[in-house]
């Protein structure tokens, strides 16, 4: 299997990948990675894959916007999540998850799971509910109800406001009404 092959390959198993992860997947541990590197980077002006360009260069396939989202909270510079109330640790946790899902199985369980976690005045009872209905692994969702338990106790937490479990990036302004297979966001 030619190089190229072997890239696209690894990436649609397990992405986002770094060189260094490639090389040890493609060619062994400990082993050079320069030819990885050259040919993602090839690869990246041929348009066939994308390099983020954070503290860690990671490669994603092009065409799979599923990795947006994760790319942003990754390297975000203010998401220290020991800093935050805990919601950014929960999105990028489950973001991460959502990646390596098949899209078909997503839905709007999934979806008000995610908008849960936003929300401060969703407490710990509310985002356990919304893990439990959503339509990740039950290893995902117990490491998902983990850190949602480590948030209710403050782990995460230096935010004066938190109380009873609550975490979140917004208020009460924006409201979400699911009906089936869609979604409608009203400000």
């Amino acid at each position: 299997m030619a190089l190229q092959e072997s890239i696209i390959q690894a990436l649609k198993e397990n992405e986002p990948l770094t060189d260094r992860e490639l090389t040890d997947k493609i060619k062994g541990d400990d082993e050079g990675q320069q030819a990885i590197n050259e040919a993602c980077r090839n690869m990246e002006l041929k348009g066939l894959l994308k390099r983020n360009k954070g503290d860690l260069i990671r490669n994603f396939l092009v065409g799979d916007k599923s990795h947006e989202l994760l790319l942003k909270i990754i390297d975000a510079e203010n998401i220290i999540p020991d800093e935050h109330s805990g919601s950014y640790a929960l999105l990028q946790q489950a973001v991460g998850f959502y990646a390596t899902l098949d899209i078909n199985t997503v839905n709007v369980d999934d979806v008000q799971m995610l908008y849960q976690f936003g929300k401060w005045k969703h407490g710990k009872v509310a985002r356990d509910r919304g893990i439990h209905k959503c339509n990740l692994t039950n290893s995902q969702k117990n490491e998902l109800l983990n850190l949602n338990n480590k948030i209710a106790l403050g782990t995460y937490s230096n935010n004066s406001m938190q109380q009873y479990g609550n975490c979140g990036m917004f208020g009460g302004g924006t409201t979400v009404t699911v009906k089936r297979n869609m979604v409608h966001s009203i400000g």
